[in-house]
């Protein structure tokens, strides 16, 4: 039975939004550069857009879930979107700024736990197509 004193839990949006805000603060805190938080590039809407300690530029879809066995990126990201990101990351590497810079694409899996954002890893460097 649910506690009736228990908070409601939050909307996917809502739930999604804080997953974003933990794993920026976890990249961030290991020395990587926060560039852009919801980027609405022409292709793709980018949830977080970083450069790593070395200088790569990095694109992180950001995925909250309910507590289950952590899963790879084919099981997460329909085609559909795996095209969508890899054309904004075309884009991006098309920016003057990114001009000989390497650009990829990471995954973070957030285990969303009563309430809150709980463990989570980041898939590096994903295939999109």
């Amino acid at each position: 039975m649910d506690n009736p004193l228990s908070p409601p839990p939050p909307s996917k949006v809502a739930q999604g939004l804080c997953a974003e805000r933990f794993v920026a603060e976890q990249l961030v805190e290991a020395g990587w550069t926060l560039l852009q938080h919801d980027w609405r590039t022409p292709y793709a809407q980018v949830d977080l857009f970083l450069r790593h300690p070395q200088g790569t530029l990095v694109v992180v879809e950001v995925k909250a879930r309910g507590p289950c066995p952590m899963v790879e990126s084919e099981d997460v990201l329909a085609l559909a979107q795996r095209q969508r990101l890899q054309r904004a990351l075309c884009w991006i590497a098309s920016l003057p700024q990114a001009r000989g810079l390497a650009v990829r694409l990471d995954l973070a899996l957030v285990d969303w736990v009563q309430g809150r954002p709980g463990q989570w890893r980041l898939l590096e460097e994903l295939e999109l197509v």
